[in-house]
């Protein structure tokens, strides 16, 4: 993998928020230190994109994105994976490389009975995983299935009536968005907002350039994405679910930081249909 640097491969460092009503969460904007960087690629800060005005949102949509993100906080869960043995990632902090023996990430409920969509590359090598719902409940999922054409995976856990995010049309150029990831039991629940700079662009050649995966069409987006976002949802001003997230290009720090998310068009959509369908015959089978 190359460059996701911090997601896609994000899928590192998790935050959440509480269970509860909207009013009981807590939104945290403030950046904060890159402890973890799951990638396992060279940090690249030149990113081939041209500065974007982030101070374009008003206060208006910074306000809706802000309640947006409350609301889809509630069908966002955790997502921990435990490596197997021999197949650690290199981790960047600082300027040090170390070994990450674990992954973490986010999914999305998409279906009230425990049906969760996710990025694939969150189970990489994984020998195991949990999944932890908003209000700290810990659940070992019933089964994982992913896609061979694109970082996309389906995952089924043993609950009923969750809250659920429906993938919803790519947005415009210029369209605000705001990206939600989740720290447990802590209240707090990460949001990165931004404006969509590109909904068709491309990082094959850093993220797969053998093309065994799609990343060919993608939501990019001045949403600085940190370790904990993959896997999460994408969300416009209104809190419709169009992105997945994956990955993230550049520094936190510099201006042509970009980040970017699956896109729910029809690719994706027939996908998701199809892997649904799979898992839906695996579970009754068992």
């Amino acid at each position: 993998m190359r460059n996701w640097c911090y997601i896609g491969v994000l899928a590192t460092s998790i935050s959440g928020c509480t269970a509860g009503g909207a009013g009981n969460l807590h939104v945290q904007h403030h950046p904060e230190a890159l402890s973890t960087y799951e990638s396992a690629s060279t940090h690249t800060e030149h990113a081939a994109v041209q500065p974007y005005v982030l101070d374009e949102l008003n206060s208006e949509q910074r306000d809706a994105l802000d309640a947006a993100a409350l609301i889809a906080a509630e069908s966002v869960v955790t997502i921990r994976a435990e490596l197997a043995a021999g197949a650690p990632r290199p981790v960047v902090r600082g300027r040090t490389v170390t070994i990450a023996k674990n992954a973490r990430g986010c999914g999305i409920v998409i279906g009230a009975d425990g049906w969760i969509v996710t990025s694939a590359h969150v189970f990489r090598d994984s020998v195991s995983s949990v999944v932890i719902l908003p209000d700290g409940t810990r659940l070992v999922p019933v089964g994982v299935w992913s896609a061979n054409e694109l970082d996309l995976a389906i995952v089924k856990i043993d609950a009923h009536d969750l809250p659920v995010l429906t993938p919803s049309s790519p947005p415009l150029v210029g369209a605000a968005v705001v990206a939600v990831a989740k720290r447990n039991m802590t209240g707090i629940c990460r949001v990165r907002r931004g404006i969509v700079t590109n909904t068709m662009a491309s990082l094959q050649a850093q993220l797969n350039p053998a093309e065994t995966i799609d990343y060919g069409m993608l939501i990019e987006s001045t949403a600085k994405l940190q370790p904990g976002f993959s896997g999460g949802p994408l969300l416009d001003r209104h809190g419709r679910l169009i992105g997945l997230n994956v990955a993230m290009l550049g520094s936190p720090q510099s201006d042509t930081c970009r980040g970017y998310a699956l896109s729910f068009n029809q690719q994706t959509l027939r996908c998701l249909t199809r892997l649904k369908e799979q898992a839906d015959a695996s579970v009754r089978e068992r």
